[in-house]
C-alpha cells in the first residue's frame, strides 16, 4: 500500500491528512487500519512506541463512528498528557468532520468544567481510567452505547496500577463492543485482559516485523561510576543539536541531576512525582517548546509523554526491564526519523545491559567517548549551520545592519572567523569541560566490586591471601609470646570480660534480626546490585543487609527487625522483566 486512500480510509480522512504531514502509512498503519475498518472482531496490535500508533487506531475509528451526542467511541490512556495527545491528533485528523466532537477527561483537572463538556455531547471520550470511572458513577458519562474501546499503552497503563480500573470499565461496555487493545509490549497482565474480556482476538504483531524504531541506534558507553556526569556533560558538549530525555532511577536523583546540569549551564528540566500538575505542565511546555534541550526524568513521570522530534534518549541509570528499555527507548527515533538510545554503562551495569539487549534482540555498539577536539570541531560545524542560514530581517534593523557594513570594515575576514570561534567555544575550555572522563573503575574498586558480586575464582584467592598475609602481620606486631609480658600482667581470664562482651554484641546484633525472601534470583535477571539499588531507594545501606545470597529462583538477605518494613517496601509495585517482584518475611532469628 503506498497510500491512505489505498488502505480504504474515506477521502475527508485522507484530506486531512496532507496537511499534517502524512504522505506514506507506517508498517502498524499499514497494517491496522484495512483490519480495523474491515472487522468487528477485537484486536490486538503489539507495536513499539512512536511508530504512528494513534493514526492507526485514530483513523479507523473516525471512519467507522457516527456523529452522536451519546459516546461511541472511547480511548483509554495511562496519563493526562498522552490523553490529551491523543484527543488533539483526532480532532486534527477530522478537521473535515465538524460535528465529530472529541471530549477529553483526566485526573487533576475541574471535574465540573469536564461535566459541562460532555453535556453539550461527545462522540469519542479520550480518558485516564480513574476519571472516567469517576464521571461515570456520577452519572455524568453513558457507556451503554459504545461500540469501539481502544486501549493505548495497555503494558504502560497496568504498569500504573490502574488494573482493577480497566477490569471495572470493561464489565460496564456493552458486550457486542469491539476492543482494539495496542501495547508496546505482551507482559502476563495484558495477555490476562485479552483473555477475560476479548474474544478470539486478531493479532497484528508490528513489534517482530521491520518498524520505524529500527532507526534507533543502542549505543554504551562505558563509564566509571563517578564520571558518569561529566561523560553526559561530554555527550551534550559534542552534540549540538541534542533535544532529549534523561532517565534516572528515582526523583531523588532526578532533582540531583538536573541541578548539577543547570550549574553547567545547560538548559534542563525534571520531571518527576514531586511536581503538582500545574508544575508539571509548565515544565513539559518548556521543553514541547524547546526552550530547554534536556528532560531530565523518572521512569514514572515520563509515562505517556508524547514529544516529536527526540534526538536522544539516555539511560543515566540502566533501567530494570525489558519493558522500561523498551518505552524509553521508544520516545527517540519516531515517524521514520533516527534517534539514538544511549547507556553509561559502569562494570556492575554491563552483565544486566547485555542480558536486557540481547533478549530484546538489539544490537548494542559499545563506543568510547568524544576527546574534547571532537567537542571543539562538532561546535565549529554548529556554528557553521547556524550562520548558513540567513534570517529574515526586521525592517527596523536594515538601517542598523548597513551601518556595520561600514562599522566591521577594517575587520579581515580571518579576524571575524577567529573571533566568532573564541566565542562559541569558551564554554568548553573550562577545566572541568575539558579534562578527559574516566572509563575505567580502579583496581581496587573493581576488585571490591568483585568481592560483592561473589568474584572471579582468582580474586577469591588474592582475598584469603590477602587475608592471611594480614593476619600474619597482625601476629608480628603482636610480638612474641614471651615478650606479651606473663599472664598476671596481662590480667587474670575472668577479669578480661571484654571478651564476653564482644559475644553479647555479636549476639545482640542476631538476635534482632529477620530474612527477607524475594521471588527472583539469577534466571529473572536478578543480582545483588539490583538488590541494593532497590534498597537504596529506601535509605537502606549495604551496611544495613546481611548474608545475601541469590538464588536461581529466589534471594533471600537478612535485615534488622527496625529495617524489615523499609525492606518490603521497596518491592512495593516492583517489575522486573515482565515478572512481578514481590518479598515477605520469611521468619525472626532470636
Amino acid at each position: 500500500m503506498s497510500s491512505f486512500l489505498e488502505l480504504g480510509l474515506p477521502q475527508p480522512l485522507v484530506d486531512a491528512l496532507e496537511p499534517l504531514g502524512f504522505k506514506t502509512p507506517t508498517p502498524v498503519q499499514a497494517e491496522a487500519i484495512p483490519t480495523a475498518l474491515e472487522t468487528d472482531k477485537d484486536l490486538v496490535i503489539v507495536a513499539k512506541t512512536g511508530t504512528g500508533k494513534t493514526a492507526a487506531f485514530g483513523l479507523p475509528l473516525l471512519a467507522r463512528l457516527e456523529e452522536t451526542k451519546t459516546p461511541r467511541g472511547l480511548v483509554l490512556a495511562p496519563t493526562r498528557e498522552l490523553a490529551c495527545q491523543i484527543a488533539d491528533d483526532l480532532r486534527s485528523f477530522g478537521a473535515n468532520l465538524p460535528e465529530f466532537r472529541i471530549v477529553t477527561v483526566y485526573g487533576g483537572a475541574n471535574i465540573q468544567k469536564q461535566m459541562s463538556e460532555l453535556k453539550r455531547g461527545a462522540s469519542v471520550v479520550v480518558a485516564t481510567p480513574g476519571r472516567l470511572l469517576d464521571l461515570e458513577r456520577r452519572g455524568a458519562l453513558d457507556l451503554s452505547q459504545v461500540t469501539k474501546l481502544v486501549i493505548d499503552e495497555a503494558d504502560e497503563i497496568l504498569n500504573m496500577g490502574f488494573e482493577e480500573d480497566v477490569n471495572e470499565i470493561l464489565s460496564k461496555l456493552p458486550e457486542e463492543h469491539a476492543t482494539w487493545l495496542f501495547s508496546a509490549t505482551m507482559p502476563k497482565g495484558v495477555v490476562k485482559i485479552a483473555q477475560n474480556f476479548m474474544t478470539d482476538p486478531l493479532r497484528i504483531d508490528v513489534a517482530r516485523g521491520k518498524d520505524e524504531t529500527s532507526k534507533i541506534d543502542h549505543i554504551a558507553y562505558e563509564v566509571a561510576p563517578r564520571a558518569k556526569f561529566r561523560a553526559l556533560v561530554r555527550l551534550f558538549d559534542a552534540n549540538p543539536e541534542m533535544y532529549g530525555i534523561v532517565f534516572c532511577r528515582t526523583r531523588r536523583d532526578v532533582q540531583e541531576l538536573n541541578e548539577l546540569l543547570v550549574a553547567e549551564n545547560i538548559s534542563s528540566a525534571g520531571l518527576h512525582g514531586d511536581l503538582n500538575q500545574g508544575q508539571r505542565d509548565y515544565v513539559m511546555l518548556q521543553f514541547r517548546k524547546r526552550r530547554v534541550r534536556l528532560l531530565t526524568a523518572t521512569d514514572i513521570a515520563a509515562r505517556g509523554i508524547d514529544v516529536n522530534d527526540i534526538t536522544h534518549v539516555i539511560h543515566y541509570d540502566i533501567p530494570e526491564s525489558f519493558e522500561a528499555y523498551t518505552h524509553r527507548s521508544g520516545r527517540t527515533g519516531r515517524a521514520g526519523k533516527e534517534g539514538q538510545s544511549i547507556s553509561l554503562v559502569t562494570v556492575r551495569d554491563r552483565g544486566r545491559l547485555n542480558f536486557m539487549t540481547k533478549k530484546l534482540g538489539i544490537k548494542l555498539k559499545i563506543e568510547k567517548l568524544p576527546k574534547i577536539n571532537d567537542v571543539y570541531n562538532a561546535q565549529l560545524r554548529a556554528l557553521h549551520t547556524e550562520l548558513s542560514v540567513s534570517p529574515e530581517l526586521p525592517e527596523v534593523l536594515e538601517e542598523s545592519l548597513s551601518n556595520a557594513q561600514e562599522i566591521f570594515a577594517d575587520l579581515d575576514r580571518e579576524t571575524l572567523i577567529r573571533t566568532l570561534c573564541i566565542q562559541a567555544l569558551t564554554e568548553y575550555t573550562k577545566p572541568e569541560r575539558m579534562r578527559d572522563i574516566d572509563t575505567r573503575e580502579s583496581r581496587a574498586r573493581r576488585e571490591r566490586s568483585r568481592s560483592r558480586d561473589g568474584g572471579r575464582e582468582g580474586g577469591r584467592y588474592e582475598g584469603r591471601q590477602d587475608a592471611r598475609r594480614s593476619r600474619r602481620h597482625d601476629r608480628d606486631d603482636r610480638g612474641d609470646r614471651h615478650e606479651r609480658g606473663d599472664r598476671h600482667e596481662r590480667g587474670d581470664r575472668h577479669e578480661r570480660s571484654d571478651r564476653g562482651d564482644r559475644r553479647e554484641r555479636r549476639g545482640g546484633e542476631s538476635k534482632g534480626s529477620c530474612t527477607i525472601h524475594v521471588n527472583a534470583g539469577k534466571t529473572h535477571g536478578f543480582n545483588q546490585d539490583t538488590l541494593k539499588d532497590l534498597l537504596s531507594n529506601v535509605r537502606l545501606s549495604a551496611r544495613n543487609v546481611k548474608g545475601m545470597k541469590v538464588g536461581n529462583a529466589s534471594t533471600s538477605f537478612n535485615v534488622s527487625r527496625r529495617d524489615a518494613d523499609a525492606a518490603l517496601r521497596a518491592f512495593k509495585g516492583y517489575r522486573l522483566n515482565g515478572k512481578r517482584v514481590s518479598a515477605r518475611q520469611y521468619q525472626d532469628e532470636s
